[in-house]
């Protein structure tokens, strides 16, 4: 199991313990308001989204590094967070990062302080050679932890990802290892 910890989280795989939380964090509307794509509907699809994400924590080829965010002092699951592979050779690899919180955790550094514990540990233990990550333009919360990182702006693709029925313009982040 990865383990990385932070002055106030231990970032670490998903156990079933986690399902009550991640099914909290998956089917609430407004903590999916920007990511619709991944967001669950039933008890039943968050079970089998986070065995997916335990399952792949074990597979000897692992592309997804998905993981729970705990907060140290009461061991309370508060998030997720984790990346998924691209591409990887001798010389590194490629990976997008993404993230969401519990409401009541928002705006406290957590999610900054989670990002930077995970990307150590993509770039130092996986020879990452780049992380990138985006969000919908007007999701500027996301947007400041991306600034917050020391990621820089690759791109503003206009109306790139259909929203609510609108299509909605996209930035896109990127971090190097060098």
């Amino acid at each position: 199991m990865i383990k990385l910890t932070t002055d106030r989280l231990i970032i670490r795989d998903h156990i079933m313990d986690d399902l009550e939380t991640h099914h909290q964090l998956m089917s609430d509307p407004e903590i999916m308001t920007y990511i619709q794509d991944i967001q669950t509907h039933s008890f039943e699809e968050s079970k089998q989204n986070l065995m997916y994400s335990i399952k792949e924590s074990k597979n000897e080829n692992r592309k997804c590094y998905f993981f729970a965010i705990v907060e140290k002092e009461t061991q309370r699951h508060m998030g997720s967070i984790g990346f998924t592979i691209f591409e990887k050779n001798d010389t590194g690899g490629n990976c997008e990062l993404g993230y969401f919180l519990l409401k009541e955790f928002w705006c406290k550094g957590y999610t900054t302080e989670a990002a930077e514990a995970v990307i150590d540990f993509a770039f130092n233990t996986l020879n990452m050679h780049k992380i990138t990550t985006g969000c919908i333009a007007e999701n500027v919360n996301s947007e400041k932890i991306m600034l917050k990182l020391d990621m820089v702006k690759e791109g503003h693709l206009r109306q790139h990802v259909l929203h609510d029925s609108i299509w909605k313009d996209r930035v896109e982040y990127a971090l190097f290892r060098s």
